[in-house]
Parts: structure tokens; C-alpha cells; sequence
């Protein structure tokens, strides 16, 4: 019998898919990295001109504060002025990420989901190894709908949607994404398709916050979705790129209330697999250790990947995780005769 397989997406994500396609080199984390350079905190910091005025004496430990804490504190003084600011900054951030989004052009091929997609839908997999329930997106942008898109002619949102761009596929596995989407607008039933503005307002996303409300339609449905998914459908969750920060308080929440529910029903809980450099692995399993079954990356199987317990492990291949596992996990399955992909694969995973 196969496994049922949820994935849950973190920025890291999208930065793999970006690292990747190669070109124009640009950080999309809000950390600043050695090699990518400066992060989206210092960059939305620097732009900032309303926070700059409250802030007149901001040094440069001052350009790397979290910015989901700073627009949370900005927003709860309740002064007109740090309100500002703080919309000023959620705006700053939506167009960092658009702006890097459009210049490295991983919108329009989204290589490393497609082909996550495309592993699941060979038959042969699917029949004896993995059945993937769905894909709980954190991010805001659109990759994952793209690629469910060109792999299985359509997209499964978990709401009734328009679009010109998109067609719904009931037969595609939800793409659940609790925080919203760039590409999504506020009308009735939504409306799904790129972006043609330069602002967000009518865009239905949950900006940068530390508590992330959902409360409201279609992010209390969207919630309760992957809730159901990870409760009663899920044997193995895999978390891309995503270090569960503090920030990410209410899918902390939500994994540890679905593998509660699973014990509960007398059924062991779902493992977590870490797809990301081995050393967050093992942060998040210290820090989050009421959470069950959590494996690092260089523990996984399904392939090699204990090159991942070097704490000095280097080499571009080994600096994407994503792309790594991907590539070592399709190849395994194709060598042990348990996965069939068409004959015109891509040379990285050759």
C-alpha cells in the first residue's frame, strides 16, 4: 500500500526554485546570506521612508530587525503615524517579492515543483510507493499553481474559483494555501491570474504579521483544509524550506492539534521529514520537540543524504536541499524500477 504524502512550502522554497534556474542572483529570504547577498528585511528597511522618520537613529544591526515583528509593534501602538509605517513596510515587501519574482523569471517554469508533481503522477508511484494528498503553500506567490497547471491542466485551490488564467482540475491535489496569494482577488467567487497591478490592495494575502489571522473567508476554510489533510489523510508531511520560525506560530499550532487528533484516534502520527540544510533540521526538532517523528535531512532515505551530517558539507548542489533531495529521491525511485518519468528529463536530473 502507498503512503499518503502532504508537502508544506517555505520561502526556501522559492529560493531553491530561483538558485536553480541560475541567471540574475537575488535573495528572496528575509535573512541576509554570504552568498545570495542582502536579505528582504534590510532591503524593505532601507526603502522605508515613513519608518525612517520614526526611526531616525537606525544603525545597520537596525536594517536586519524582523520585519513581521516590526509591523506587528508598528500596528499595535495604534498611532495614525506607526500605522503608516507599518502598511508603508507590507508594501515594501509585497513589491521586493514581485520585483524578484519577475526578474529572474521563475514564475514561468517552475522546474523543481513540476517535476515534485510530475514524480507523483506516474502511475507506478502513485500504485506502490507515494500518493500525494496535497501541497499547504505558505508562500505568496503563485509557482505551485503554474505547475499543477502545465503538469495536470489545472488547479485544485480548495474554494470555487474564476480565472482566465487558470482551469480547475478536480483530479489535481490541492494546492492549500492558508496565508493567500499575490495573484488572488477579493470578489465573489475569487478571482485567480497573474499580476497586472502595482498594488495590493483588493488582493486577498495575509501580509507579514506575527499572529496570522484566519478568520475570515478563504483563509478559515483554507485552514481547516489542511487541517483535514495532515488529521486524517497524511502518513509522511514534507517541509520545504521552511524553518517554522516563531513567526510561524499558527502552523506550529496546526501540526501539533493534527498529529494530536491522529493519536487520539489511536493512529501513529505522521512523520515530518526536513527537506533543508541539516543543521535547521536539528534546530527545529530542539525547539519543537513536543512535535513527533521529526527526521533531518541528512537521515532521510529514499537515496543517499548523509552527506548532509557534514557541518562543513559544501558544493553548489549540496547549498539547494531542495533541488538535492529531488533530484537523489527521483533517481533512486527510477533505478529500483518504482518510478517512470518520460524519456526527455532535463539534464540535472540525468
Amino acid at each position: 500500500m502507498p503512503i499518503h504524502v502532504v508537502y508544506l512550502i517555505g520561502a526556501g522554497a522559492t529560493q531553491a526554485e530561483i538558485d536553480h534556474r541560475g541567471g540574475e542572483r537575488i535573495n528572496l529570504l528575509m535573512q541576509d546570506n554570504e552568498v545570495l547577498g542582502e536579505g528582504l528585511a534590510t532591503r524593505i528597511i532601507r526603502r522605508a521612508q515613513k519608518y525612517r522618520l520614526l526611526n531616525k537613529t537606525a544603525t545597520r544591526e537596525g536594517l536586519k530587525t524582523d520585519v513581521e515583528k516590526l509591523i506587528s509593534l508598528l500596528d499595535n501602538t495604534g498611532l495614525p503615524s506607526h500605522r503608516a509605517a507599518a502598511e508603508e513596510l507590507r508594501q515594501l515587501y509585497r513589491d521586493e517579492i514581485m520585483k524578484g519574482l519577475r526578474i529572474t523569471g521563475v514564475l514561468d517554469e517552475p522546474e523543481l515543483a513540476i517535476y515534485l508533481l510530475k514524480m507523483h503522477q506516474s502511475k507506478r508511484f502513485t500504485e506502490t510507493k507515494e500518493r500525494l494528498v496535497g501541497v499547504i503553500d505558505l508562500n505568496h506567490d503563485w509557482l505551485f499553481q503554474v505547475a499543477s497547471e502545465k503538469v495536470h491542466g489545472g488547479i485544485n485551490l480548495g474554494f470555487p474559483f474564476g480565472s482566465q488564467d487558470f482551469t480547475f482540475q478536480a483530479s489535481a491535489p490541492r494546492i492549500v494555501k492558508p496565508h493567500g496569494s499575490f495573484n488572488w482577488k477579493d470578489s465573489r467567487p475569487i478571482e485567480v491570474g497573474s499580476i497586472k497591478t502595482s498594488t495590493s490592495r483588493g488582493r486577498l494575502w495575509i501580509p507579514p504579521t506575527i499572529v496570522k489571522e484566519s478568520k475570515e473567508y478563504p483563509y478559515n476554510k483554507l485552514i481547516g483544509v489542511a487541517h483535514e489533510m495532515l488529521a486524517t489523510r497524511c502518513d509522511v508531511l514534507r517541509i520545504v524550506g521552511c524553518r517554522l520560525s516563531q513567526n510561524d506560530w499558527n502552523i506550529v499550532s496546526l501540526l501539533f492539534n493534527a498529529q494530536y487528533r491522529q493519536r487520539l484516534r489511536g493512529k501513529g502520527c505522521f512523520r515530518v521529514e526536513l527537506i533543508m540544510p541539516h543543521s535547521d533540521g536539528e534546530a527545529i526538532k530542539k525547539e519543537y520537540s513536543y512535535l513527533q517523528t521529526l527526521v533531518s535531512m541528512g537521515y532521510l532515505k529514499d537515496g543517499d543524504f548523509s552527506v548532509y551530517l557534514e557541518a562543513a558539507a559544501g558544493g553548489s548542489e549540496l547549498q539547494n536541499p531542495f533541488r538535492h533531495w529531488l533530484r537523489t529521491k527521483i533517481r533512486h525511485h527510477i533505478d529500483s524500477k518504482e518510478l517512470e518519468l518520460d524519456a526527455t528529463l532535463p539534464a540535472w536530473l540525468r
